[in-house]
């Protein structure tokens, strides 16, 4: 009686007053973990880890809501009532309850590139980590040829596609040394990658035994190379010697 007495004449102030004592005893009941940043590969599925603890035994999820947002828009909202969400990002609902809300993201683009953020509410406490995405995609030797030309010069030319982030290194090399005084011209796919030709010109006295395009990336874990076959006077080099890279 004399409880129930003691709360009823007590003001919003005096609860709030409270609720902060509890607060400042017990200390937070909600703590969230999530990596700053994430790197993901073109055309693949992501999982963006983000997780939580309680200072209960158990998630009570009447409490719990997870909310992911992209660019300032909310993309995976989930309350006890159901998640809502779309085919190509989610969170896994059955993990929820162990503290995992993780978001997966299937097929990535270019476009998924930037800052995903998760909150988690449990209520009254709620805690936002931020996930910078990063979207890679490794390029790909697509063509290397020699051109003659009237004036009996040749060109060669190394073609290299389909990469991202835009930042990369291609060299010819003809018999093991770099050639330099490349002409380089490059341009953006409809999918965001990148493509590049690197071109040199080469007088007709130089005969080359060997040419090697290589490429360097920051998707790659190994350098990139490739040769060209080349004739003289009817004789075919094809030289497959180690290459001493630089």
């Amino acid at each position: 009686m004399f409880s129930n007495q003691l709360f009823s004449r007590m003001t919003k102030l005096d609860y709030l007053f409270l609720l902060l004592l509890l607060y400042l005893t017990f200390g937070e009941a909600l703590e969230v973990a999530a990596p700053t940043s994430h790197k993901a590969q073109l055309g693949l599925s992501v999982i963006l880890p983000c997780t939580f603890t309680v200072k209960s035994l158990r998630v009570n999820l009447q409490f719990l809501a997870v909310i992911w947002q992209f660019q300032e828009k909310t993309i995976v909202r989930y309350y006890a009532q159901g998640i809502v969400s779309d085919e190509r990002t989610f969170i896994n609902e059955k993990d929820i309850s162990k503290g995992i809300a993780d978001l997966h993201i299937q097929n990535v683009t270019i476009s998924d590139t930037g800052t995903y953020k998760c909150t988690i509410v449990y209520s009254p406490d709620a805690q936002t980590k931020e996930v910078n995405l990063a979207v890679y995609a490794p390029p790909v030797i697509t063509h290397l040829e020699k051109v003659s030309e009237e004036n009996e010069q040749n060109r060669f030319i190394c073609s290299v596609a389909g990469f991202h982030p835009v930042d990369i290194t291609v060299e010819l090399l003809m018999d093991r040394e770099v050639i330099e005084g490349s002409v380089m011209s490059s341009h953006m796919n409809d999918d965001g990658t990148f493509s590049i030709n690197s071109t040199v010109t080469i007088p007709p006295k130089e005969k080359p035994r060997n040419l090697f395009c290589r490429v360097r990336h920051e998707s790659l874990t190994a350098v990139l190379l490739q040769d060209l076959q080349l004739v003289h006077n009817g004789e075919i080099s094809n030289c497959h010697c180690p290459l001493l890279l630089h």
